[in-house]
């Protein structure tokens, strides 16, 4: 399954670009043990996979986004597993700027059991929209939040526990927007296991004869 991914930006923005919208990366849906629709990236997308950095075994506190040193970029594969503990809320800041202007959390609502992508400080520019995109994500007793997300400049997609994708976009207006970190409220929650690769392009150019193929 591949979806479209909407602009989030003004037609005069759009107009500027010269573009507007873009395709998402393939998507593999299949029957789960308990029939229900499972969904998850394409496996090819490995094969993009670049330096690789990883986090295990991490409280995260109920305090502002911990920011994950060494670990930053606008185009990135990030494969968590978290442990929510005692947090009524947690998740994951990406392309965030360093004095936490710009930012866009990943959160999920433990108590209303919803997942949230939070473009509110996604960026400082009036062109483009901030708001708030959410899905349900019921989970059980004891069952971590796994997350996997794919950051491709404007792009955001989310697959969290094989049963929901969300994607948006977002335009950071600082060069600099490009932290990664993590949060909880209400309580503790904590980091399991915490990867991230730097992505390769999908499109392999090659320069013959005067020409692009």
């Amino acid at each position: 399954l591949w979806g479209w991914l909407w602009e989030g930006r003004s037609d005069e923005a759009q107009w500027a670009a010269g573009w507007a919208g873009v395709i998402s990366l393939p998507r593999v849906l299949s029957l789960s043990a308990d029939n229900m629709v499972s969904l998850e990236s394409a496996p090819e997308l490995k094969q993009l996979r670049g330096t690789h950095q990883s986090v295990i075994d991490l409280s995260i506190l109920p305090t502002s986004l911990m920011r994950l040193e060494g670990i930053q970029g606008d185009c990135l594969e990030i494969l968590a597993e978290l442990d929510p503990g005692e947090a009524t809320e947690l998740g994951i800041g990406v392309r965030c700027a360093p004095d936490g202007t710009e930012q866009t959390l990943i959160r999920y609502d433990r108590l209303q059991g919803r997942l949230l992508i939070d473009r509110q400080r996604s960026s400082m520019s009036e062109d483009v929209q901030r708001d708030i995109r959410e899905g349900p994500l019921p989970l059980a007793a004891d069952e971590p939040l796994l997350l996997h997300i794919f950051l491709d400049r404007s792009v955001i997609e989310v697959f969290a526990n094989y049963r929901l994708c969300m994607s948006s976009r977002v335009y950071p207006s600082r060069t600099d927007s490009l932290g990664v970190g993590l949060f909880a409220r209400g309580g503790s929650a904590r980091i399991k296991t915490f990867d991230v690769w730097e992505m390769g392009s999908i499109w392999t150019i090659r320069h013959k004869q005067g020409e692009f193929i």
